[in-house]
């Protein structure tokens, strides 16, 4: 009974846990740990997930902001490829001014246009007729071309009615007219001539004038 009673006092005071215990108090603990390492590293990870797709969605902003450096849709920013004002935007040229003999070269280089005379100046909508001299690229006048030119609003997106007006030949060599260009609404307006020779040769050429109403 003696060393019964001692052996129970001795468990009670500090017997060796359960190895079932201690593997449970381990994992507990190292459950804890880990989940709190885990919990940490996830949230960490998360946090940086989280910061690279904020950065992420920060780049694509910026590539689509309306007035970033470097915007590619910018309309106003430095390299933006369709801004409307970009310092490297692709926008529309600046108006033409108008002064009689005013020359564009066609796109191909093989023929310039000179604006002789324009009835009316170019300034107020209206009906124009204007006098045109087409020559090549020695400078030489060109006579037997077919010329149409089909006036447009590019911010508007319309052009006029009739769509296409055909040149016709003029007094004087080189020369043609284009009449009845009902240009009637303010603002930008893309005039382009396109030049057919017999010879097979073509080029267009370019005016733009911003008229008021």
């Amino acid at each position: 009974m003696r060393i019964a009673v001692t052996l129970v006092i001795l468990c009670l005071m500090g017997c060796p846990a359960p190895i079932g215990g201690h593997e449970g108090a381990d994992l507990g603990g190292g459950s804890g740990e880990g989940g709190q390492a885990g919990g940490e590293s996830m949230a960490g990870g998360a946090g940086g997930e989280d910061e690279s797709m904020a950065g992420g969605a920060g780049g694509q902003a910026g590539t689509m902001s309306m007035d970033g450096a470097g915007g590619t849709m910018g309309m106003g920013g430095a390299g933006g490829a369709l801004g409307v004002g970009g310092a490297g935007g692709q926008a529309e040229l600046a108006a033409d001014i108008y002064v009689a003999g005013l020359e564009r070269a066609g796109e191909r280089g093989v023929f310039s246009v000179r604006l002789v005379e324009s009835d009316p100046i170019p300034r107020d909508t209206g009906i124009y007729t204007w006098t045109i001299e087409v020559v090549d690229a020695n400078g030489q006048l060109v006579t037997g071309a077919t010329l149409q030119v089909e006036p447009t609003m590019p911010a508007h997106g319309h052009g006029t009615f009739p769509r296409i007006t055909d040149g016709t030949p003029a007094e004087g060599e080189g020369r043609y007219v284009l009449a009845e260009l009902d240009l009637f609404m303010p603002g930008i307006w893309r005039v382009p001539i396109a030049i057919t020779h017999a010879d097979g040769r073509e080029d267009v050429a370019v005016y733009r004038f911003d008229l008021e109403g």
